[in-house]
């Protein structure tokens, strides 16, 4: 089976971004513990990104489920992020061929900017789409801006 490239958002080629983070959810058996250790297996060893993780970092700030983060930091290089991306549609595409539910993985930039870091535009889903914990968010934004957040 052919996989086509993975596109990546368009505020990803432009912008100086140096980190991402990948947050798996966990789902009912260990098939986030194990995407991650096969992403940190298979590109840590060809790649020049440097993964630190994976941290269990449970449902806190504006993730409403517990998950796992890997945090991809390194050069510019796009190429090898998609190469991580591929990996991750690949994984949730075994599990469906296996008649289980694919992970929710939720990648996105780390600039420093909270709210720009997780609006619609700046973030990746694979799986189904988790929502964010509103109320945290809403800390970060001006009291009329709140309602025009979109993730």
């Amino acid at each position: 089976m052919c996989l086509p490239l993975i596109k990546l958002r368009d505020e990803w080629k432009n912008a100086n971004i140096n980190e991402f983070h990948i947050h798996i959810y966990k789902n009912d058996s260990n098939d986030d513990m194990k995407l991650a250790q096969q992403l940190l297996r298979r590109q840590g060893l060809k790649s020049s990104w440097h993964f630190k993780g994976p941290f269990d970092v449970g449902a806190v700030g504006p993730h409403v489920k517990s998950n796992t983060e890997l945090n991809l930091v390194g050069d510019k290089s796009r190429s090898e992020l998609q190469s991580v991306l591929f990996e991750i549609q690949l994984f949730n595409q075994r599990l469906q061929a296996q008649g289980k539910a694919p992970l929710s993985v939720l990648v996105h930039p780390e600039t420093g900017d909270f709210i720009r870091d997780h609006n619609e535009k700046n973030v990746k889903w694979f799986g189904k789409m988790l929502p964010f914990n509103q109320a945290f968010i809403d800390r970060f934004l001006p009291p009329k801006a709140s309602s025009t957040f979109k993730r």
